[in-house]
């Protein structure tokens, strides 16, 4: 497997067991149904690449998480799922050796609402790793 997707599926499976989240999915295309939230979409959008050493590429992977809550829950509680996120890349900044590191960039609060569900926070980060030249 890629190391590219191996980072999506540690990041999805990290922020599973965030306290208060009850979806966490990459990529997904439907929208997401009130039983389903609060839910965390991810999505690894641009890779930078750049050569460091010969046969060795740097990669500066942004990926975007936007959490979604039904309506009915308190703003608090955007407040804390977003420390929670925080605090679970804190435990482990370089997702088991996957990354050399992993950085936040920025932590939005927003209130765009569709229905019954609300688009609530972007948290954005940027994973830093390296594969052999070529590699993903």
């Amino acid at each position: 497997m890629i190391v590219r997707q191996q980072i999506v599926d540690a990041l999805t499976l990290k922020f599973k067991n965030v306290s208060g989240i009850v979806t966490a999915t990459p990529w997904r295309k439907s929208p997401f149904t009130a039983p389903e939230c609060p839910a965390l979409y991810l999505a690894d959008a641009e890779d930078k690449i750049e050569s460091v050493v010969m046969g060795l590429h740097d990669h500066h992977l942004t990926v975007a998480c936007w959490l979604f809550l039904r309506r009915d829950l308190a703003g608090g509680t955007v407040r804390e799922i977003m420390a929670g996120i925080m605090a679970a890349m804190g435990t482990d900044d370089t997702l088991g050796g996957l990354a050399i590191i992993v950085r936040p960039l920025s932590a939005t609060t927003n209130l765009l609402q569709q229905g019954d569900i609300i688009s609530a926070a972007e948290i954005t980060m940027e994973v830093h790793y390296r594969t052999p030249r070529w590699g993903m």
